[in-house]
């Protein structure tokens, strides 16, 4: 209620929201469409106005299709536990993806404790890779490209070879990626874009001094190839 009694004083045009869940802002929007205050959502749908997202299901799927097209039939998808939309969409994705390409049963991984420590997170990740490498599995599906990293330096310390022994595949195409020791593959997401539509439809309305109509737009992905994908390989050698 203070955020929307501070948005409501400045007499705002328009209010933009990036969160998980429409509930971490349902009060302030509510409360903005009561004056007619137009908002948007970013990175999340809105089932009460305008949201703008990436298409993450498919650039799942592309992903899967991208790692199946290098031979690679034991992929592994590994994300946060959460019912968060992305985290749901790019699961059913990289599921709609195996299913449709693999005879391989997918292999779901979630890291318990959603925002665990750093500590504790890397942890369980270099855990589950060794997992991994004992049922044979040669290529990982990642819902973020901070798991991604994760899985990348849990490899570099059990000394698996990325990507002659491991492909590795991120989500959002974000900096680091492109200045780990070995690059990062990774579904683009269009960020810029999203902003921008956010931004054009929320002016719309102001200027017809209206609340926005419920619409949904989801903007496609784009795979960038990097170096921690390549051909399949089966053979790891972990240290010790």
């Amino acid at each position: 209620m203070e955020i929307a009694r501070k948005l409501i004083a400045q007499r705002v045009a328009g209010v933009i929201f990036h969160a998980e869940k429409f509930e971490d802002f349902a009060i302030i929007h509510e409360e903005l469409a009561r004056r007619d205050i137009p908002s948007a959502v970013v990175n999340l749908s809105n089932a009460h106005g305008v949201g703008i997202t990436s298409d993450d299901r498919q650039g799942a799927t592309d992903a899967v299709a991208h790692l199946f097209g290098l031979g690679h039939r034991r992929i592994a998808h590994i994300a946060h536990e959460s019912s968060d939309e992305y985290v749901v969409n790019r699961r059913l994705g990289y599921m709609e993806g195996m299913k449709l390409l693999s005879q391989e049963t997918p292999l779901l991984l979630s890291i318990p404790g959603y925002k665990t420590s750093d500590s504790d997170e890397g942890s369980w990740i270099r855990n589950a890779l060794r997992k991994c490498h004992e049922c044979g599995i040669t290529a990982f599906f990642c819902s973020e490209d901070t798991i991604a990293m994760r899985v990348l330096q849990a490899a570099y310390e059990l000394n698996i070879k990325v990507p002659d022994a491991l492909s590795v595949v991120g989500f959002g195409n974000m900096d680091m990626g492109r200045f780990a020791v070995v690059p990062l593959t990774s579904v683009e997401q269009p960020f810029e874009e999203i902003g921008k539509l956010a931004t054009s439809k929320i002016i719309e309305s102001a200027r017809d001094n209206s609340v926005p109509k419920i619409e949904n737009v989801k903007l496609k992905t784009k795979l960038v190839i990097r170096e921690s994908t390549s051909q399949s390989a089966s053979v790891f050698q972990p240290k010790g």
